[in-house]
């Protein structure tokens, strides 16, 4: 009953947030329902899928991007929704692991949400090995859409106390190109733009040029990168040839195919034009007053169905470009018998911003001296302030460490909806000259979407979910296993504890695959679980504890390692001062943080009765100390045993069934071994005198013994127990920042060479007033940069540098 009551609160929390989209969906989209019979039939399928397929975005701010080994990874995640990127609050924990170029973790953490954000940080170990790694981010949710979707930066870490060892990849390719007709296919006949890109033998974008030869080794088109590899070129194929590309990348020459034409088909070509985008659609199929639908979406919100005709071989669509969305729209081409033929993505630069004015009182600084900053956050289409989330990083950039970092807006409209590596995403963003708007329409030629596959909404699918979201907290999984016969343990009832004196406890009931859930809100650090079943004889069932690590990797390449011999003497400096901090300052730099919103009462909250034992006169047995204090419990023995009876506050008689009893947590379900307790172990007895219904268990009453240490005082556990060490929700540490305003401080005197001068995760700006914060340069002198990233309520997000000088 539990584990169905819990699934059913997962549930219930996505079932209200499905049923907030689908109004959005519904007042969106209002105008689209006047269409045509299959229009009409297309937005409902869409809509009914998209209500059905609620996903989430994650992004991570790291405080930098390269990292020794004996630094700290300080990082804030952001929630929010994948179609209006507002802060999501369905989840309550996400995942954060460092992993290296071999697909395997090296760190990992589970962060609480709050609010849609969470903040964590790694130690990295002095045994960790110089490379390239990506740091990746997920909620349990976001594993029914695979690891395609979660979050992923690289990062590059260095440990100068080992060997620094090249990790170039074994790849004799000289580099590669792919080409993409826009639409999806080549159709003899029909004019085509073919975008391509160019990589080299270590997949990283590089400048091409080339031609394309026919049969007859005549050149039939010419073609050249503009940016990041990328290019295109307009191409008509004919029947009875084949195509080739020859390609120059660099001083590399080779030769590939072009993709085959099909014999019959649609082309499609989109046109940005002052009036609107032209959509061209043509085909050599035949027919004449053939219907073609076009359908068009941003982030997932329909906003454009249209119907047409073909006439001569063509029909001409025309859309709106306000009516798009800002970042990515997907537009697709549906043949008479609604089936999707050609698709597109095209782009559109934000035109609702979030813009971040940040400004310090000077722009040089002396080592050791003062920096405040005032922040500010405003709507570009609206005047005034605004309420932001923001993060703050302060770090020196070198030849080791640049500016080019991970950018909020830039990912959640860009790279998230797009696969493979993306070059200087925010690029696309900060430039609007002509060739940047080239540059972004070849990126949208050459990617395709991955958020859903068509043949699943046309074909009404409900999406099946492996994975329930952690809308109350952190989750821990198991299954049960039956000892004797191998088999799944079916509607069994199992507990888990964690033995303190805030303890935890609660119970579940395994479902039909033998799979059991135990929901735990406060669950931090490395911790003791008990897990048990309640009956004698369950005791045949063992329990395999899952890990809520997601074992499902993406393709994403994790680029080569190497360190230029030029930044040796950097690199050199950078190990002095991290060995620097670690012998001044490491008291300071380690301290951890008690969780603020940790609940230290037990769950059946304050109890009606409460007994500290040290208040009263000793007795050596429990059955004397019930006897002779708690009047409201009875303790009696029938035959051999001991049964135990709560007086119920409601109708003034004993309870029937012995109560939930419990040891620092642990529930003990033989009365025997509950009276054998020695009661000189025991500070305190609570004492619920009513029935008490926690999750879907009913029980009648509750007795509670709390040992002085939390550590059961002596009591032996069952010898069917399972105890293990559990790794909860990570502590955060505090950031460690110095004040020098007092002059005769000891600080004075303790070298500090800290590159990483500032870092806060939660800047809070508001709508009445600047928002100002400050820190201390230290010894070290250099350029510095201030990154600042942050998000709206109505999902408006942007990143801010500002840099300064420290001298002597």
């Amino acid at each position: 009953m539990l584990q169905k009551k819990n699934y059913s609160k997962v549930l219930d929390a996505a079932s209200l947030v499905r049923t907030g989209l689908f109004l959005i969906l519904l007042i969106t989209n209002i105008n689209l329902f006047s269409q045509q019979k299959t229009t009409t039939e297309l937005t409902r399928q869409f809509q009914s899928y998209q209500v059905n397929n609620l996903q989430e975005k994650i992004f991570v701010h790291t405080d930098k991007t390269f990292y020794l080994a004996g630094e700290i990874i300080w990082f804030k995640a952001y929630v929010v929704d994948a179609i209006l990127h507002q802060p999501f609050n369905l989840s309550k924990v996400v995942y954060v692991e460092i992993i290296n170029a071999g697909q395997k973790p090296v760190l990992q953490a589970k962060i609480a949400l709050s609010d849609a954000t969470g903040n964590g940080s790694f130690l990295i170990p002095n045994t960790i090995v110089s490379g390239n790694y990506k740091l990746r981010a997920y909620s349990q949710w976001m594993k029914n859409q695979g690891a395609e979707f979660f979050y992923e930066q690289p990062l590059t870490i260095v440990n100068t106390l080992r060997e620094l060892n090249k990790t170039m990849p074994e790849n004799n390719k000289a580099g590669s190109v792919q080409f993409f007709p826009e639409g999806g296919n080549l159709v003899l006949g029909l004019p085509a733009t073919i975008a391509f890109k160019a990589v080299n033998r270590y997949n990283e974008a590089v400048d091409c040029k080339g031609v394309v030869i026919n049969q007859k080794k005549d050149t039939v088109a010419q073609f050249a990168s503009l940016k990041f590899g990328m290019g295109h070129f307009v191409f008509t194929p004919v029947s009875n040839e084949a195509y080739k590309a020859i390609v120059n990348l660099g001083d590399i020459t080779f030769t590939t195919d072009l993709p085959v034409a099909l014999q019959q088909g649609y082309g499609m070509h989109a046109e940005d034009n002052i009036a609107g985008l032209k959509i061209a659609v043509n085909t050599n199929a035949g027919g004449t007053n053939t219907p073609v639908y076009l359908f068009v979406h941003s982030s997932n919100l329909i906003k454009s169905v249209q119907e047409n005709v073909i006439a001569n071989g063509e029909a001409i669509f025309w859309v709106d470009k306000k009516l798009l969305g800002d970042g990515i729209s997907h537009i697709t081409l549906f043949d008479a018998f609604k089936k999707p033929v050609c698709e597109r993505l095209y782009f559109k630069q934000p035109e609702n911003k979030l813009n971040i004015t940040a400004t310090t009182n000077k722009s040089e600084y002396a080592t050791r001296e003062k920096v405040t900053v005032e922040v500010n956050t405003e709507e570009n289409t609206a005047p005034g302030f605004v309420e932001a989330d923001m993060s703050v990083a302060v770090f020196k950039t070198d030849a080791l460490q640049t500016t080019a970092i991970p950018d909020i807006n830039s990912y959640l409209l860009l790279s998230a909806d797009l696969k493979g590596k993306i070059d200087s995403p925010a690029y696309y963003f900060s430039n609007t000259d002509a060739i940047a708007l080239q540059a972004a329409d070849n990126l949208m030629l050459t990617q395709g979407w991955r958020r859903f596959k068509w043949q699943d909404v046309l074909e009404n699918k409900r999406p099946i979910f492996e994975f329930t979201a952690e809308a109350e907290g952190h989750e821990i999984s198991a299954k049960l296993i039956n000892k004797k016969t191998n088999e799944v343990g079916i509607d069994i009832t199992a507990t888990l504890s964690v033995p303190d004196s805030n303890f935890i406890f609660t119970p579940a009931t395994s479902n039909i695959k033998g799979d059991i859930k135990f929901s735990l809100k406060d669950i931090y650090g490395v911790t003791q679980i008990i897990l048990q079943t309640n009956r004698p004889e369950d005791s045949i069932y063992a329990f395999t504890v899952n890990s809520p690590y997601s074992n499902q990797f993406s393709p994403l390449a994790i680029p080569f390692f190497d360190v230029d011999p030029g930044k040796k003497k950097s690199l050199a400096n950078r190990s002095i001062e991290v060995q620097a901090e670690h012998a001044y300052l490491a008291d300071k730099k380690f301290r951890m943080i008690a969780p603020a919103s940790m609940d230290t009462t037990a769950f059946y909250g304050t109890p009606d009765l409460q007994y500290y034992l040290d208040d009263y006169t000793r007795f050596v047995t429990m059955e004397e100390v019930i006897k002779e204090y708690v009047a409201d419990v009875k303790a009696r023995k029938s035959g051999r045993n001991f049964f135990v009876r709560i007086l119920d506050d409601n109708s003034k008689t004993f309870f029937e069934k012995d109560p939930l009893a419990l040891i620092d947590g642990i529930p003990v379900f033989n009365m025997d071994k509950l009276m054998a307790v020695d009661p000189l172990q025991i500070k305190k007895l609570e004492i619920v005198k009513r029935r008490y219904l926690l999750n879907s268990y009913t029980y009648d009453g509750i007795l509670g013994f709390k040992t002085y240490h939390g550590d059961l005082g002596g009591y032996q556990l069952d010898p069917n127990a399972i105890i293990l060490d559990y790794d909860g929700l990570q502590h955060q540490r505090e950031f460690y920042s110095p004040d020098y305003e007092p002059k005769d401080s000891s600080l004075n005197r303790i070298p500090d060479f800290r590159n990483q001068l500032f870092w806060l995760p939660g800047l809070k700006t508001n709508s009445h007033q600047k928002t100002s914060l400050s820190f201390f340069t230290s010894d070290i002198t250099g350029e510095f940069i201030i990154v600042i990233q942050g998000i709206t309520r109505k999902g408006l997000a942007a990143t801010k540098l500002i840099g300064f000088n420290v001298k002597k």
